[in-house]
This record gives C-alpha cells, structure tokens and sequence, in this order.
C-alpha cells in the first residue's frame, strides 16, 4: 500500500440540489449525517480506524480531504479529529471543495485555518477547490437560481478578510476553480466568442477580484479546463463537436484578448508514468483510504451514500482466481467500493496493486475502439488495429477515469465509458495532444 490521503466527511448533506448530482435526492441523508455527527464527537474515532490499518501503511499520510455532502456546512465537526491526524501523522496539506453558498462559509473555513494556525512549527498548505461554472446562464441553470450571486458575494467576502490573505505564516491557503458542465453547455464552446467571453468572465469576475489579494500566505491558480458532468452521456456528435471546440481553444490561447489565460486547452495529457499493470484511476484505494462510520473504510468519494445496509445494493464478491476486472457482481447498481474491516480495505488495495492479469483491460479497449469503429461511432482509422492500441493507450495516458461510472455503467471496472471514446476519439483527442506538446509543458494551470 501506499497510503498518502485519508478523507473525512464532515456532513452527509447539501446546501444546493445540482442537476448532475444524486447526493440531494437520497432520502435518508439527514440520518446518515446524523451518524457523522455522532462518529465526530469523539476525536480518537477515526484515529482508531487509522492505526487499524497498520503503522506501517498509514505513516507516510501528509494529507487530509474534506469531502460529502457540502463540506463546509459542518468542517467543525472535524477540527478536534484534525489536530490529532496533525499530532500523528507528518500532516501538511489539507483539500476541500466547496460551493461557497453557506451563510456561514468564512468562518468554517477560517476555523479549520485556525487549527492550522496552533502548530507554528509546522508548514500547512490547505487547497480550496471553488466549484462554480461560469456566468449565470451557465451556474444557475445547473446548480438553481442565485447560486452565481450568492457564490460571488461569499467570495468578495472572503477575499476582502484580512486573516484569508494574511494569514499565519506557517499556512497557504491555495484557490483552485472546478466549473463542471453538461455536454449541452460544453456545446456552446462551438462559438468562439461565446468561448472567449466564458474565460473572460472568470478574468473579469474572480482573477480580478483575487489580484491585489495574492500574497506569500495566499495563491489564486487560473484552471482553464473544464471538468465534465459524469457519467458523461456523450454521442458521436457530441464528440465531433468536441474537436471543434478543441480547435477554438487551440485558437484562443494564441490569438484570444486575454489579461492572464495564455493556455486554454480542454483537456491535457498526464505527468504520471504509464504503467499498464498498475491501476491509477480515481477509486482503487491506491493512495486514499477514506473513513466511515461504523468501522466502514472505502475507496470513492460517493461511498457515503452506500455505506449502510439500506444502500449496499451491490455486495461484492471477490475470487482470488479471477482478475480484479472481472470479479463476479449481484448487481451492478449504486455499486461502490465499501469495505467493512481495514482487512478487507487492504486486501483491495494489493489487488489493485497486483492485478491477476496484467494489462487485459488495455486489449479488451483496443478490441472496443475497434468495434466503435467499425459500426461508425468514432474516426474511421480506429479499425486499424495500430491505431487501436494507439487509441487504448491514449486513454491510458490522458483520460481521467472513475472507477464508480465504469463499473455502474459498464460492469466492469477498467474499461472507459462509451461516451468518453466517442468523445475523444472523434479527433479532439489529436488537437489535445497538439495543444500540450505546443507549449512543451504538461500543465492544466497557471498561477496569478
């Protein structure tokens, strides 16, 4: 194992009620709160389930993310756990996104800043995803009416306090932006000017805003990607629109009017090594062990929603002769990866870690890129079986893949969503490589 993150849920509920989110539709989530709650109000709790994984597994943890539900609706709950994970464990980076929405947004974050603040002999990096899509046509019409307003008040607030700028000088606080769209909206990038104002708008309304803010305690990172609503349902279509908005951005980053943007692209390639026999998808429990209550451990970020018997759907059966890929189902519905001992926890991490066959999911792909080839869903020279593997190992390399929507949408855990073939392969995924290779630099942000 190699063990680096563990992620707390401070609350189980929502603030917004997002067209592409199913968290706010369970209609238990008050219940389910209620036990994180509960699981918080002793600090040793999730201590305990840690060193029950093992020391040797759990030593090399620096980091701590806040996941849910809207995390900032209960990150108190948390800071006691906090300070003990800071007194164990070599803790120097912190991670949570956030709607910004919450009445009470500052000071929840403000007092997670504050626990930081009490170890001046220790440096903290605490990363702030900020989840907003863009203008309000965009915002509101998939997260409801006033979210952009509210968003952008909560965030002139915060960047107006003192203590978010010039804070402790053992903490940096670091901002990040995670717009998330639809296909549909992403298809408005077709029109160059509309894709020009959408980036403006980000300059105008939050790089602006965040500017004279910038300091040693406090950084604002331009992420010029989009993120795409999944499980993206994507048509061919959809995936030839893609090249062309790919074009448009490839455009843009030379020839767009932009006071901060110098590359625009949709998507870019990986820094990490290919290794085909090593799974490194979001999902397999290869860096993160994420805590529940009742002893619960698992490996995805919607795990919370499962974790209780009323919501373990799907109970996973597992064969020691069989490859991790292809490991017998009840079903495939509400399916995560929920384990009920830190045994099981870390018998799948050496599974995912040791696959029983190496690379077979890389030759199904290719045989699949092939066969959307053939019946006309992506590029013709995909038939190609040189093609293919280039094809396969593309996806290997640039796509970033949840382990949740393959299995719950396809069966099966390492094979890509038909949706993302069709998207990528229908040449955006040539303008992807283009636009990375240009700049000679694999980087999805620049920093004010």
């Amino acid at each position: 194992m190699r063990l680096t993150c563990v992620t707390l849920y401070p609350t189980a509920m929502c603030n917004l009620a997002c067209g592409y989110c199913t968290i706010t539709k369970l209609k238990n989530l008050p219940y389910i709160d209620k036990q994180f709650e509960d699981s918080y109000k002793d600090e040793d709790y999730y201590i305990n389930q840690l060193l029950a994984i093992g020391w040797d597994n759990i030593k090399n943890i620096h980091r701590i993310e806040f996941w849910g539900g809207e995390p900032t609706l209960a990150l108190h709950r948390t800071y006691g756990t906090v300070r003990k994970m800071i007194e164990l464990l070599p803790i120097d980076s912190m991670f949570f996104s956030t709607n910004l929405c919450y009445s009470k947004v500052e000071e929840e974050i403000k007092g997670l800043v504050d626990v930081c603040g009490e170890y001046p002999n220790r440096k903290f990096q605490i990363q702030i995803q900020l989840s907003i899509d863009g203008p309000e046509e965009i915002t509101d019409a998939g997260r409801g009416n006033g979210v952009t307003k509210k968003f952008l008040d909560n965030y002139n607030l915060l960047m107006e306090k003192e203590w978010f700028s010039n804070i402790y000088n053992n903490v940096e606080i670091r901002i990040t932006f995670k717009p998330t769209l639809s296909t549909d909206n992403l298809n408005k990038f077709i029109d160059i000017d509309y894709m020009e104002y959408y980036y403006k708008w980000f300059e105008d309304n939050l790089y602006d805003v965040a500017k004279p803010h910038v300091s040693n305690n406090l950084k604002v990172f331009m992420g010029a990607i989009p993120n795409i609503a999944v499980p993206m349902a994507a048509s061919k279509q959809d995936g030839i629109n893609f090249a062309k908005i790919c074009k448009n951005a490839f455009w843009l980053s030379e020839h767009g009017n932009f006071k901060y943007y110098n590359n625009i692209v949709m998507f870019t390639r990986l820094t990490r090594h290919v290794d085909r026999n090593c799974i490194t998808y979001c999902g397999a429990g290869r860096s993160v062990v994420e805590l529940l209550p009742e002893g619960k451990y698992c490996a995805c970020h919607r795990g919370f929603l499962t974790y209780l018997e009323d919501y373990r759907i799907a109970t996973r059966r597992y064969s020691d002769f069989s490859p991790l890929e292809h490991r017998e189902l009840e079903t495939s519905n509400d399916t995560v990866f929920v384990f009920d001992t830190a045994q099981q926890f870390i018998d799948f991490c050496d599974r995912v870690e040791n696959p029983k066959t190496p690379s077979s999911s890389f030759f199904v792909q290719q045989g699949m890129i092939r066969y959307l080839a053939e019946i006309g869903q992506i590029e013709e020279k995909y038939k190609n079986p040189y093609e293919a593997k280039k094809g396969a190992n593309l996806f290997t390399e640039y796509a970033s893949t949840c382990l949740y929507d393959n299995l719950t949408v396809c069966g099966t855990q390492m094979i890509n969503l038909f949706s993302e073939y069709r998207m990528f392969l229908n040449g955006a995924i040539d303008i992807i490589y283009l636009a990375t290779e240009r700049l000679n630099v694999i980087n999805e942000e620049s920093r004010l």
